[in-house]
């Protein structure tokens, strides 16, 4: 399609979309990841109809609506696809769900909580436009490095 939107002429306002952009990527592939991991461990343990089963009423729910607003266009999703990134520390951390099925993968349950809470304020800056810094990028390697490492 050609140039749509022009560079900007500061070098540093380039830079910093450059590596938006490439946080944004990496943290999107992170979360794809994330997700499928869950929902594959999620109905080994308890069927696929774990959202149903596992997740509070309320936010099941929620899930619910979003999956039938989302599917309104058209296609289909699985349930875990309309989760919010901070809904996945409260399905990994959930009591049941980390004795039963993530702490013999990620060991240390608060390791897990603070990598989520690192990358979520990061993750907002890459979905609305503000530019990722420099130290953020490195927090995003660090982070998704050690919680994907754990899921291997």
């Amino acid at each position: 399609y050609g140039t749509v939107v022009r560079p900007s002429a500061d070098p540093r306002v380039e830079a910093g979309l450059q590596r938006t952009n490439k946080s944004h990527d990496r943290l999107q592939r992170f979360e794809r990841r994330l997700r499928q991991f869950i929902d594959d461990a999620m109905t080994t343990q308890y069927g696929s109809d774990w959202p149903r089963k596992q997740l509070d009423p309320k936010l099941y729910e929620y899930w619910e609506s979003k999956k039938q607003r989302a599917e309104s266009s058209g296609g289909t999703l699985k349930f875990i696809e309309v989760a919010d990134f901070t809904d996945y520390e409260m399905i990994i951390c959930k009591k049941d769900h980390w004795r039963e099925i993530f702490e013999v993968k990620f060991k240390k349950k608060e390791s897990v909580r603070e990598s989520l809470q690192r990358l979520h304020p990061i993750r907002l800056a890459t979905m609305h436009a503000r530019i990722v810094t420099k130290e953020d990028e490195l927090y995003i390697i660090a982070e998704v490095t050690r919680l994907l490492s754990a899921i291997k």
